[in-house]
């Protein structure tokens, strides 16, 4: 089941897109794109797929993609075919990262938002989005114009990159990205399981390249993520297992040899421990998008 590539139509009189969506929901396929997103439900509930996350979302809901990350939200059947007066209601912005010229989000002053942007390739919801300070600046973005426009975008890019209460959606596995805020210490370790998951992980080799025993890496791996290595590389397996079952036509063995697993029952144990349901239910779930 392949992501469809959707076109975002953009005026010639603006640099992003802006709607504003209320009534009956159409059918919508699973699908990317290369501009960012934010969607902010503001009536409406059903099921999301961000990835290889599976999850309800509820009204009030508001969620930031980065680009070409395969993403759909189903409404439930009654905003279909409910009565009239039930309609859904939903606040969408895209843009790209050019949209206020290039390097724009490079600049000094833009570290905040430049950190949102890195964030958001794995998808982000941010909780209590209820909150009456973003009500204003999503609906004057539907009627703004000009520069107006443009500085209500970046004061709600401002207030996102300041969110405390964050949870992320897709996982690293599936997205492949790593948090610009680790350390570099982090990314040496992260690029090494990224770089070597479809293989036998050698710990002591990636200790050697560090400098460090094989125990004082285990800590510190463990101190700063919360996990150990091995949990880290499982996770990235079976994100790009998911990946996988989604995109390629490839039997559940052929899978899990290609992310490095050389037995398929510890491949189904993981992938349920992660995931909470086994690679068959996860594609069955899948396909009701």
């Amino acid at each position: 089941m392949r992501a469809m590539l959707e076109k975002i139509p953009v005026y010639e009189s603006s640099s992003f897109a802006v709607k504003y969506g209320v009534g009956k929901c159409n059918v919508y396929p699973w699908h990317y794109h290369p501009e960012y997103e934010i969607a902010w439900v503001a009536y409406g509930h059903g099921m999301r797929y961000v990835g290889d996350e599976i999850g309800s979302f509820d009204s009030g809901e508001l969620v930031m993609m980065g680009p070409n990350l395969p993403h759909v939200w189903k409404y439930d059947e009654v905003f279909h075919q409910g009565p009239e007066s039930l309609e859904s209601r939903v606040y969408v912005i895209h843009f790209k990262k050019d949209s206020f010229g290039a390097g724009f989000f490079d600049l000094p002053e833009m570290i905040g938002i430049q950190n949102l942007l890195a964030r958001s390739k794995r998808g982000i919801i941010f909780k209590e989005t209820t909150h009456k300070t973003l009500a204003p600046l999503l609906d004057g973005l539907v009627h703004a114009s000009g520069g107006h426009k443009m500085g209500l975008l970046l004061q709600l890019l401002e207030k996102l990159s300041l969110w405390q209460e964050v949870t992320y959606l897709a996982s690293p596995g599936y997205v492949n990205t790593f948090n610009q805020n680790d350390s570099e210490r982090l990314k040496i370790i992260y690029d090494y399981a990224l770089n070597h998951y479809r293989e036998q992980i050698n710990v002591g080799e990636l200790a050697e390249q560090m400098n460090m025993s094989f125990t004082s890496l285990c800590r510190f791996i463990k101190s700063r993520t919360g996990r150990p290595f091995k949990q880290i590389v499982n996770e990235i397996r079976i994100g790009n297992a998911c990946r996988l079952l989604l995109e390629r036509d490839d039997t559940i063995s052929q899978v899990c040899f290609a992310c490095g697993y050389n037995n398929l029952s510890h491949f189904n144990r993981q992938f349920k421990a992660i995931k909470g349901m086994t690679p068959r239910e996860f594609m069955k779930r899948y396909r009701k998008i």
